[in-house]
């Protein structure tokens, strides 16, 4: 009797792994997610982008993606349910613009 596989989870960034350079995904990448998906394999698509462009990314991937990774795993929605989130109080947001200011660096929040 064979042993059915237990389901894995495969987490992919975005930039530079699951798209092209030309930032697309490829048919051949598609297929092959839609394989390990169809298997019981759950995939997950993980960025340092916002939420709105890792969710269009997932959804073109047209499997059950529904668990998504946003700003560098601050923010971990299933579908429109946030999961998981870790904000920056206003405290810490300004010390950081201090910071950053005065090694003359560029920093971008987003809310």
């Amino acid at each position: 009797m064979l042993n059915p596989v237990t389901p894995k989870l495969i987490a992919l960034d975005i930039d530079g792994t699951l798209l092209s350079s030309h930032l697309t995904v490829l048919p051949k990448t598609k297929a092959a997610l839609q394989a390990v998906a169809a298997k019981g394999h759950h995939v997950v698509v993980v960025s340092s982008r916002p939420p709105r462009s890792v969710r269009n990314i997932a959804d073109s991937l047209e499997i059950d993606s529904s668990v998504t990774v946003s700003f560098g795993g601050a923010y971990i929605l299933r579908g429109d349910r946030v999961l998981f989130e870790q904000t920056l109080t206003s405290e810490m947001a300004k010390e950081i613009i201090a910071r950053v200011r005065k090694v003359a660096l560029h920093v971008s929040f987003y809310s």
